[in-house]
């Protein structure tokens, strides 16, 4: 009976190694994408974006009355420092002050 069970048990590990591997390539597609966007984009345009999104973390989400402005305002303030360290760390590949 046990040998009969070890094999459903090696399958299983297959299958959650699988949906592993399907996560994190995922993860990894969209990543690349933003990191793509960052390494066409001229100096010039990161120095730019870098500042507009200091500008835009700096400001507080709120509208009129100290309410949230937006109900996924977490969501664009973790986008937005997502995009602002691939700029950093592009901006250092090039070797550029920022």
């Amino acid at each position: 009976m046990i040998l009969a069970l070890e094999p459903l048990a090696f399958r299983k590990k297959g299958q959650v190694k699988t949906i592993l591997m399907l996560i994190i390539g995922l993860m990894l597609a969209g990543c690349g994408s933003l990191n793509k966007e960052v390494r066409n984009s001229s100096t010039a345009d990161l120095k730019l974006r870098r500042s507009q999104l200091m500008y835009r973390l700096s400001m507080n989400r709120v509208s009129w009355g100290n309410r949230p402005f937006e109900s996924s305002a977490y969501d664009d303030v973790k986008h937005d420092l997502k995009e602002k360290e691939a700029i950093e760390c592009e901006l250092a590949r090039r070797n550029v002050a920022f």
